[in-house]
């Protein structure tokens, strides 16, 4: 169906509209609608002409409804644009006034669809794939790969989805946590405050709804999960929307938005080393014509941890309004902020020829006076214009500050014979900048009798670091298990840095339905990145060098989606990204940037209608133009390194099994140097496992059971063997067990006990040098109860 012809009709049929009840009574021609329909309000739609998939999915959010139809019933239909005050029988009628099909009431709020010549008898199979939001784990969509929602079998990259219901059921609380148990991802705590991200052997960069943001992953503390709804993650290159980063792969936070009812809900838990923990949330629309809505989310934490001398006490708050005046504008603003003040690990040395030392686990060697402070303040404000046609326009922008500032004494290397170390003694203060802004339009055409789509944009994102300290101070011969006569000092700040990075391009993205089975996506980034630095030594400010800088660095994206079966898809893809350097050749030219690229094929599967999806990947990253020294002169450089990253991955997500809702992943890595000098043929990162499983499920029984109300869950991490290249650390396999029981109260009311590391494995969460190494969480428990309404 033609867009405009769809669009064209709506409009004539809008300044025609009779009655309320006349609308009513005609739409009942073609639908079964149920009393409670039949009284219900207007909502508030805004839907462009798209494919009826997804406006029946957009629909069945708006109005808290089940659809129930076969995928291969709606392939290939488009749905014309609907907008404006509509009961949820009015809508529908619209939406498949011109599709062959009708609807039918099975239920309360739940309707099948049938083709309109078929019998009652002749349904065909059923499966529910609209639902007001993601269910059982299985998000049907992703914005991860383009700026608006796509089906995930149309995406030709490995993709996986943290959805809110999963955050909540396992009671994750923070991104880290929540990234543990993501498929191919590695996540390196730092101190309990924030961590590093690592797929497919490199570091992962992040997106906040889908705007990048350059070099803000690893190292930086991220907001409180209480603010997203989801948490994508596209693994391998993501240049065409990033820009210039590690050829990871993007994590994309998805923020919560208002919704249409009022909602609310308070969580509070209590658990080991005095972990205690309250969460608001609430939504609600601020005027009667749902106009303008609002969302608050706030969290307090106040907890010990597992090791000595360490404390967090984290506030949190975070508020959106959400303006729409008339169906074709909405507007919306934040503000985040968050404090955590607290008392960190830095890491556990080791001895100075690199032995792994025989700590407890609650064992803490940093002064008792060590502290940091992490503070976070971020608005950001978004438009959106959504045209007749089903193209629309976004124009957002973001600013953040964020401050990092800490004191603290560390042990080098540890004398074996008497315990005894030389402290680092440091006092610090970061101040980090962030301004990012993104414009695109997006839209339908028709072109060979198919419907295609076509993404153009511009982003900007600056990021200005700035941190001074003053000269470390060191203690010597300082027994590692004593260190309160360290006093703690008084440090001047005279030294500092300051590093500003722009980074700008224009973006592309043409999704082409060149056989109705076979979709083809092919884009682009042209990106120009430069960055400026300068020091300061004795309090004096030097003169801003040049720093990194590629000017109109061109990636590809090449990638192919086919339909083979209803329920199969096999697709390949071919992505870039890039790094500049700072390396100088003999010439006295800067070496030309890293290139990371990668190839992937895979298969995307649904099985038992839906209720279960499947992927199967395989892929090849190549690291190339890396730094190496010249062979002819040791002080330059040549682009000729490379590292290789190569593997498998699989991913089951979904329910198999009424009242069963489950995910695992595994993932299959090997990451290797090439033509590196002596690192050549080396492993890469050895500290990334070979095999990686992880599977968490949630089992809820039904009222005639004998147990309704009850639900059990469990959990499992586990890792093949792994290796620090710095220490004589070694990590053998292991596996880590969580387990749950909950209750629902009754409809308003649940509690939850959460078990981690049942069998209170001992291993090492991270293995970095002789200064930095951190043990895994021993065996602990959260109690947790949740109202909501």
């Amino acid at each position: 169906m033609d867009c405009r012809k769809g669009s064209d009709m709506l409009g004539d049929y809008w300044k025609s509209r009779p009655s309320l009840a006349a609308m009513v009574a005609m739409a009942m021609t073609v639908i079964a609608v149920p009393e409670a329909w039949a009284a219900e309000t207007r909502v508030m739609l805004d839907l462009p002409a798209q494919s009826l998939a997804s406006a029946l999915e957009s629909l069945a959010t708006a109005t808290h409804t089940q659809f129930l139809y076969s995928a291969e019933l709606v392939r290939g239909r488009n749905a014309p644009a609907v907008k404006g005050p509509l009961t949820p029988s009015e809508a529908l009628y619209v939406l498949l006034s011109d599709s062959g099909l009708e609807a039918r009431a099975t239920g309360e709020d739940s309707f099948t669809l049938v083709n309109a010549s078929a019998s009652a008898t002749q349904l065909a199979p059923v499966v529910v794939t609209a639902q007001p939001e993601d269910l059982n784990y299985k998000a049907s969509t992703a914005t991860i790969g383009g700026k608006s929602p796509v089906p995930l079998r149309e995406i030709a990259n490995s993709v996986s989805v943290i959805t809110r219901e999963r955050m909540d059921d396992q009671n994750l609380t923070d991104v880290d946590h929540a990234l543990t148990w993501a498929t191919g991802v590695e996540t390196r705590p730092n101190d309990g405050a924030q961590s590093q991200y690592y797929s497919r052997g490199f570091a992962l960069s992040v997106m906040n709804d889908g705007m990048p943001s350059y070099d803000s992953a690893s190292g930086y503390q991220q907001f409180d999960l209480a603010m997203y709804e989801r948490i994508e993650v596209l693994r391998g290159p993501t240049g065409l929307m990033q820009g210039s980063s590690e050829p990871a792969g993007s994590i994309n936070l998805v923020r919560k938005r208002p919704t249409d009812t009022v909602q609310a809900s308070m969580t509070a838990s209590a658990g080991s080393w005095n972990n205690y923990r309250t969460t608001a949330d609430v939504s609600t629309p601020l005027t009667d014509d749902k106009t303008l809505k609002g969302r608050f989310v706030a969290t307090f934490t106040d907890r010990d941890y597992f090791y000595d001398n360490a404390h967090s006490q984290k506030w949190f708050g975070y508020g959106i309004l959400e303006y729409a005046p008339n169906p074709d504008w909405k507007f919306d603003y934040s503000v985040a902020y968050q404090n955590d003040d607290n008392q960190p690990l830095g890491g556990l040395p080791t001895y100075s020829d690199g032995q792994p030392i025989d700590f407890s686990r609650s064992a803490n060697t940093n002064t008792p006076w060590t502290w940091s402070e992490w503070v976070t303040h971020e608005e950001k404000l978004e438009a959106e214009r959504r045209f007749s046609n089903g193209w629309t326009a976004k124009v957002g922008g973001s600013w953040r500050e964020q401050t990092f500032a800490w004191k603290d004494g560390y042990a080098a290397g540890v004398n074996r014979a008497t315990n005894t170390a030389n402290y680092t003694l440091r006092d610090r203060d970061y101040v980090y900048y962030r301004k990012a802004a993104d414009a695109s339009i997006e839209g339908p055409f028709k072109l060979f009798g198919r419907e295609h789509s076509l993404l153009l944009g511009t982003n900007i994102d600056i990021f200005n670091y700035q941190g001074d300290w003053g000269n470390n101070l060191t203690v010597n011969n300082v027994n590692i298990f004593n260190t309160g006569g360290i006093a703690e000092p008084t440090l001047a700040h005279t030294e500092g840095t300051e590093t500003r990075t722009t980074q700008y391009g224009q973006y592309g993205q043409l999704r082409f339905r060149a056989l109705d089975p076979l979709l083809l996506i092919v884009g682009g980034r042209n990106t120009s990145f430069d960055s400026k630095n300068h020091s300061m030594t004795g309090s004096n400010w030097g003169t801003w060098k040049q720093g990194a800088k590629a000017m109109n660095e061109f990636v590809p994206y090449a990638g192919a989606v086919l339909d083979v079966t209803k329920e199969t898809s096999v697709y390949g893809s071919y992505s870039e990204i890039f790094v500049p350097q700072t390396n100088m050749t003999v010439s006295g030219s800067v070496l030309p940037p890293r290139k990371g690229w990668q190839t992937e094929v895979g298969v995307k599967n649904d099985f038992l209608d839906g209720k279960l999806s499947a992927t199967l990947a395989a892929f090849l990253v190549r690291d190339v133009n890396r730094a190496i020294t010249d062979p002819s002169n040791s002080n330059y450089s040549i682009a000729a390194g490379e590292v290789e990253s190569k593997g498998w991955e699989a991913e089951v997500t979904g329910s198999p099994v009424d009242g069963l809702k489950l995910t695992a992943g595994y993932t299959y890595l090997t990451t290797q140097y090439g033509n590196s000098g002596n690192s050549t043929g080396n492993t890469f990162q050895t500290w990334m496992p070979r095999h990686s499983f992880k599977t968490w499920g949630v089992y809820s029984f039904g009222e005639g059971s004998g147990l309704g109300g009850f639900s059990v869950g469990a959990g499992v991490i586990a890792k093949s063997q792994t290796y620090s290249s710095n220490t004589q650390l070694h990590q053998n396999a292991y596996a880590v067990v969580d387990a749950q029981i909950g209750y629902q109260l009754n409809d308003n009311l649940a509690v939850t006990l959460t078990g981690t590391n049942l069998f209170d494995n001992e291993y090492w969460a991270k293995m970095l040098t002789s200064t930095n190494n951190l043990y895994g969480e021993p065996r602990s428990f959260v109690l947790a109860i949740k109202a909501s309404m």
